[in-house]
């Protein structure tokens, strides 16, 4: 199962990211805050957490400019 997650706040951080650690054939795709510096953030923690080597982040292009890609 694909998801994003959208709100990268301490609900996200403390309750559903850790539930989703737990579940087998989840891929995070995706984080999206309204300050992209937490959805940055919660991205790249995510892939320290399940050291997924060759992902990148980046910013997604167009208008929506709060949208990281983790993969």
């Amino acid at each position: 199962m694909r998801v994003a997650i959208i709100g990268c706040g301490g609900n996200a951080n403390q309750k559903h990211l850790p539930s989703l650690a737990k579940v087998d054939d989840v891929e995070i795709v995706g984080f999206c805050d309204v300050l992209i510096e937490r959805g940055k953030k919660a991205a790249k923690e995510q892939l320290r957490r399940f050291g997924e080597e060759g992902s990148r982040l980046g910013e997604s292009s167009g208008t929506k400019k709060n949208m990281v890609a983790a993969r």
